[in-house]
């Protein structure tokens, strides 16, 4: 009599839902975050260009570009480190994957807002820094609160459009969280077609081998 081998039910019911789900959800908060770094992109190029640059430089400005493109590859890959993480729980442990997807869900809803939302505080704060100093965001910016804080925060009221840039903070905080975050990245569909064992492991290769890449 030839030896069977019993698949657990649990492992041979599973096929991997979860896991595929959450690698969309990987996928759309890197196109999140790109596309911010590449709107704030136009808009910096769209302001300090010089009719010089436009019409006598144009493959420099798409060679920018492109590489610009790359580092925003690099940042977002960067921030979404966790979410491969968890993948990685998804991927290996069997028993609990939906209890860890809902998990995961609840902690992308506050994790992915922030993080979106520190990106684009960054690019605020580096469009007017560039207007005053002639320079992106440095070493240097730890230095100006080494000199008089209260005249610095002066300077900054009196200059730039405090109020006006915290209601567009606030505004753009309710379209990441209820919008971007809430209607989009982890608005997947349930999916219902399964993966082999050897296409599941060369995908998950592929997305580490992505990461390091961008790394």
């Amino acid at each position: 009599m030839k030896n069977t081998v019993v698949i657990p039910t649990e492992i041979k019911q599973d096929d991997f839902r979860h896991w595929i789900r959450w690698q969309l959800v990987i996928i759309k908060s890197i196109v999140a975050i790109i596309a911010v770094l590449t709107a704030y992109r136009f808009i910096y190029f769209s302001v300090y260009k010089t009719g010089r640059v436009a019409e006598g430089f144009a493959n420099d400005v798409l060679k920018s570009f492109i590489a610009g493109l790359r580092f925003d590859l690099m940042v977002a890959l960067y921030f979404t480190l966790p979410l491969v993480l968890i993948s990685l729980l998804l991927l290996i442990i069997f028993p609990r994957r939906e209890s860890i997807y809902n998990a995961s869900v609840k902690f992308a809803k506050v994790y992915l807002p922030v993080i979106l939302m520190v990106v684009v505080l960054f690019c605020v704060l580096d469009y007017y820094y560039f207007r005053f100093f002639q320079s992106h965001i440095n070493v240097l910016v730890f230095g100006i609160w080494q000199d008089d804080t209260k005249a610095v925060l002066q300077f900054v009221y009196s200059s730039y459009p405090v109020f006006t840039i915290l209601i567009g903070i606030i505004i753009c905080w309710f379209v990441l969280y209820k919008i971007i975050v809430g209607k989009w990245i982890l608005k997947t569909k349930p999916v219902t077609t399964s993966l082999s064992l050897a296409a599941k492991s060369i995908l998950c290769l592929v997305c580490f081998f992505l990461v390091f890449l961008g790394i």
